[in-house]
This record gives C-alpha cells, sequence and structure tokens, in this order.
C-alpha cells in the first residue's frame, strides 16, 4: 500500500511539469512552387530541383532567429513543337522571389526572359483547400515572363533564393533549445503541363558540410537528414526514416519503383562528398508528389 501511494505521488508531483511545459518554437517561411502551365502544346520532359544550402549550426532558439537561404535552381527539359516569340510563363511563389529565368537551346545558347510583372494571385477558399496555397499571413504571388523559344528540346531554368523554415528541437526546463533547418518545395503545379509518358523529378541537395576524419564522430555529433516526397494526404513519418549519416559512408539502399507508392523517402538516393559539400541525388520516376520537404540538424 505505502508502495503503491508512493509511485502515485512521484507521478502527481511531475505531472505539473508536463503540463505547463511549453510547445517548441516554430518560424516558418515561404515554399517554393514548380513553374505552371504555359502552352498545351510543349511538353516536360522532366523537373530538376537542386538546393543549395548552409551548413548546420546550433544556433540556440533563445536569442534572435538567423536568416538562413539556399541558392534554388529548377529546371525543365522540354520539348517545343515550334518556334515560340514572347511566351508568357508564370511562377506561382508565396513569396515575391527575386527570379531569375532563362532558356537555353540543345548548342547551349541562352535567352533571357523578361520579367513582366508579379501580382497577388487571388484565389477563393476552395481552391486555397484544394492546392494548399499558404494562409493570408504568405500572399500567393504570380510572376510573369517573357521570352523566346526554338522548335526543338530546350531547357528552362529558373533561380532564386529561399528561406529555410526553423524549428525549436532539444529544448525543456534544464536546456535550452536550438533550431533545425527544414525547406518544403511544391511539385504539385507541374501537373498543369503537359508530361511526357516517362516524365521524372531528379532532386539534388547539397549542404556545406565537412567530410570528416575517422575520429571525427568522437567529438561532434553526425548530421541528421530526412528527405521525402508525398501526395497531398500522406504522411512520411519522419520518426521512421531519420537516420544519422557517417559522412565517410554512402548510402547502400536502392530504391525499386513501386506503381502504387504515393510517398519516397528521397535519402534512398546516392549519397557523396565533394569539395566539403555532402550531396544528396535522388530520381523519383514512379509516381508525380505533389510536395517534397528536407530537414536537417545534429
Amino acid at each position: 500500500m505505502k508502495k503503491s501511494l508512493l509511485i502515485f505521488l512521484i507521478v502527481l508531483s511531475l505531472e505539473p511539469l508536463y503540463a505547463n511545459m511549453r510547445g517548441p518554437k516554430i518560424l516558418p517561411n515561404p515554399s517554393g512552387r514548380s513553374i505552371v502551365r504555359s502552352s498545351e502544346r510543349i511538353e516536360v520532359k522532366s523537373e530538376s530541383i537542386v538546393f543549395q544550402c548552409p551548413e548546420f549550426e546550433k544556433i540556440h532558439s533563445s536569442g534572435k532567429p538567423p536568416l538562413l537561404e539556399c541558392d534554388v535552381t529548377i529546371s525543365y527539359h522540354i520539348q517545343s513543337d515550334k518556334d515560340y516569340k514572347n511566351l508568357e510563363l508564370i511562377f506561382v511563389s508565396p513569396e515575391s522571389f527575386d527570379m531569375n529565368l532563362t532558356a537555353k537551346d540543345r548548342k547551349g545558347n541562352l535567352t533571357n526572359f523578361t520579367f513582366k510583372e508579379r501580382e497577388i494571385l487571388k484565389l477563393e477558399t476552395q481552391q486555397e483547400e484544394n492546392l494548399q496555397y499558404s494562409n493570408e499571413n504568405y500572399p500567393i504571388y504570380e510572376t510573369s515572363f517573357v521570352g523566346n523559344i526554338l522548335k526543338d528540346s530546350v531547357e528552362i531554368i529558373v533561380k532564386y533564393r529561399q528561406s529555410l523554415s526553423l524549428f525549436e528541437i532539444g529544448y525543456g526546463y534544464f536546456s535550452t533549445g536550438y533550431w533545425r533547418y527544414e525547406f518544403t518545395y511544391y511539385t504539385y503545379p507541374i501537373k498543369d503541363w503537359k508530361l511526357s509518358k516517362d516524365f521524372f523529378i531528379d532532386f539534388r541537395l547539397e549542404i556545406m558540410e565537412q567530410k570528416p576524419s575517422l575520429f571525427s564522430g568522437l567529438f561532434e555529433k553526425d548530421l541528421n537528414l530526412y528527405c521525402g516526397a508525398s501526395e497531398f494526404g500522406e504522411y512520411f513519418s519522419e520518426q521512421d526514416t531519420e537516420f544519422a549519416i557517417r559522412k565517410k559512408i554512402q548510402s547502400t539502399r536502392k530504391f525499386e519503383p513501386n506503381p502504387n507508392s504515393k510517398s519516397i523517402d528521397l535519402n534512398s538516393g546516392n549519397f557523396t562528398f565533394k569539395e566539403d559539400r555532402l550531396i544528396l541525388q535522388s530520381r523519383i520516376n514512379n509516381f508525380l508528389p505533389d510536395v517534397l520537404k528536407c530537414s536537417y540538424y545534429k
């Protein structure tokens, strides 16, 4: 009886600690999106998504939140049925990104598209729900570009900088939290294009990260990286797929296409190191996801 009472009192004394513990701080930032449809007679063969992101630093959440950005390059390999003059391309984003858009033909010749206008896109409530657009705190912008492309195979290249979202982890009554880095990219607008039958998405993530020596794991924590892509309504479990990357060992997991897949763990791609960068490369060709997300911390 006394033992049971003692256990009860201990549990009772601990309960207010959990009840009063605040939630983690979350500082979201707007996400990138694929370019929207321009012409039904232009076929898209593939989309390439490249994020070049900063090295992870253990920045405490008690101070001023840092401004961290990734350099983003999105490329669309298209097949044009004819020459187009003054072709308008529209990029949708929840932030007025300072973007640059060019076209490169098969010979490597570059043509710059001219910025036309940027305006806030107004949507009905139902459209916002269906398309997963951000709320009123992040207005949706349509940025228009005009340029010329030639008949044949052409690469459309979009470049901009995207801010990382920050999520607090490791906080508690006796410990100060720090920020986990995360970014999101929406791929669903590409569905508005005419896609080739063998359409695929190539994803590449580069993080500034020193390749450690044999004994570096004794003095610092490994980088925890998770990247996943899914359809709306499908939730990939970060806890299940996240793992510490031993930076001197490449991933041996192989991706096997599954026509019934609605999500994919992009960590199943290839890891390499080059010039103080950790590089993750993965190809999605078994289904077309709506959203892609990555997070990393130590």
